[in-house]
């Protein structure tokens, strides 16, 4: 399971144009693409674990856009700030250090990544029976919250995440957030007929 995280991560990080937005389809467009890029012996294996999911059954894109379904949720409230890493300042050189030993009481996406990947990895106290639930959701989540921390507004504070960022976006206001969360990639995906497997 190891080398599922670190494929995880390392999809994560080479994501083509996509990766710049993070709306629902772009979570999706980016969990389809996951399954393309993973090692061929890592694919069938998460795909297998997440078929255990009644709700995304094997499917990497329902599966990556998962976590942002479920915040509404009072099971999952706690789980609302951990989309975001807070950081604040204004350049590189301004900005707020994220602690690299970051926890999940800190609150963060990247504390919310340590804290998954280990759930996925050595969370053996649990029954079978809870560990086929428990394993699905940690790469849900993880899957969401690997592709959030490329998501510049969810790594800001500042602007409210950018939703104080007022802007037009094609002669309509909008905010900064909403413009990399939806309208960058919906543009994209309309290219492929707003599919995004086809992109995938």
């Amino acid at each position: 399971m190891r080398n599922i995280t670190i494929s995880m991560a390392i999809v994560a990080i080479t994501l083509p144009a996509l990766t710049h937005a993070w709306g629902d389809a772009a979570h999706r467009a980016i969990g389809l693409l996951t399954k393309k890029l993973l090692r061929p012996e890592i694919s069938p294996r998460l795909e297998a674990v997440l078929a255990l999911d009644p709700v995304t059954k094997g499917d990497f894109g329902a599966a990556a856009a998962w976590a942002d379904t479920v915040v509404a949720d009072p099971k999952y409230a706690s789980t609302k700030e951990l989309h975001y890493a807070q950081m604040t300042g204004t350049s590189p050189q301004q900005c707020s250090k994220i602690e690299s030993d970051a926890r999940p009481e800190s609150g963060n996406v990247y504390g919310a990544i340590d804290t998954y990947t280990h759930k996925m990895l050595y969370d053996k106290d649990v029954q079978e029976r809870e560990q086929n639930k428990t394993r699905p959701e940690s790469i849900k989540f993880l899957f969401n919250f690997l592709t959030d921390i490329f998501q510049p507004m969810h790594i800001t504070a500042e602007y409210n995440n950018g939703r104080d960022a007022k802007l037009y976006w094609k002669n309509s206001q909008a905010s900064l957030h909403d413009i990399w969360d939806t309208h960058l990639v919906e543009e994209r995906l309309r290219e492929f007929n707003d599919q995004p497997a086809l992109y995938a």
